[in-house]
């Protein structure tokens, strides 16, 4: 027999599930996860260990320039991404999209800088990009 998600919650007297997950090994300690996310010092390759959290991309920007009137037009734009597993593919093309735009623009329009010490963006809010 068919059971709805809500009759199975229900049995069990539950009224919602709440999962969590974790792509970082089950050893590692409270202070290797803020590490992780905090510096690369703790950063696997996409070839070492169990466990991936990363995806790697490569972009080729064609550009026109007119040296003249002193401008810069993007003629041709390819990429090559590998994102593993997707569970989203319309959010992720969203997000490719969008990370390729912004680089565009961070490079020919806006001032990114970069703390050399944590590789951060210092200046990450729109008031000081520009």
């Amino acid at each position: 027999p068919e059971v709805s998600i809500a009759e199975l919650l229900g049995s069990v007297g539950r009224e919602q599930i709440e999962a969590m997950g974790d792509t970082t090994p089950a050893n590692w300690t409270a202070e290797d996860r803020y590490k992780n996310h905090t510096t690369i010092a703790m950063a696997l390759s996409h070839t070492d260990g169990d466990y991936s959290r990363h995806s790697w991309c490569a972009h080729f920007i064609e550009v026109r320039v007119d040296e003249d009137f002193g401008t810069v037009r993007v003629s041709r734009v390819v990429s090559a991404l590998d994102s593993g597993r997707l569970y989203n593919p319309k959010l992720a093309e969203s997000q490719w999209k969008g990370g390729i735009i912004m680089g565009i623009g961070q490079a020919l329009l806006e001032e990114g800088i970069v703390d050399r010490r944590h590789g951060r963006i210092v200046n990450n809010n729109l008031a000081d990009y520009l």
